[in-house]
């Protein structure tokens, strides 16, 4: 994988919830105002330490190559702002088991596990005027690289007497 898993999750959910490209999700929460927030936004964020699971290597003899991979576990957040966001964050959490949804998985490498809470953030900051709603997911992603290696076909040995 080559795109940062904050970015693939972007992707996912811009698909999963078939928004148009480039006008609702957004990677992170730079340049969007307060007072812009009365239409739908999706701001997609990393959040915290990704932890490494596991690692493997392979080695494919025929093409004399070795892929080095590590599985990663991180913490995410999708916010949803402005009209329609409780609606948009249960539809993302209900869809998130759909075929669809294993596809879209699947192309991009990255899994996404059921949401562990959502948040009412208009309460926990205390207004009254603006739906914003945040929703705690984790993703799973796999690192790789691939080096060409020479083989071996046959142990040479030198022995040297005194």
């Amino acid at each position: 994988m080559t795109v940062e898993p904050s970015k693939l999750l972007a992707i996912y959910a811009r698909d999963l919830l078939q928004q148009p490209e480039g006008e609702v999700v957004v990677l992170g929460r730079a340049n969007i105002d307060q007072d812009d927030l009365t239409s739908l936004r999706i701001a997609i964020d990393a959040n915290g330490i990704a932890t490494p699971m596991n690692t493997s290597e392979q080695y494919d003899g025929d093409a004399e190559e070795m892929t080095h991979a590590q599985q990663w576990k991180q913490s995410c957040v999708i916010n949803f702002y402005g009209d329609g966001a409780w609606q948009e964050a249960q539809k993302l959490i209900l869809l998130n088991r759909s075929q669809t949804a294993y596809e879209l998985q699947r192309d991009s490498g990255l899994s996404v596990f059921l949401a562990s809470s959502i948040t009412d953030v208009k309460m926990l900051t205390g207004e009254k005027f603006s739906n914003r709603f945040e929703l705690a997911v984790n993703v799973q992603y796999t690192l790789s690289v691939t080096e060409t290696v020479l083989r071996i076909d046959e142990a040479q040995f030198t022995t040297i007497e005194d």
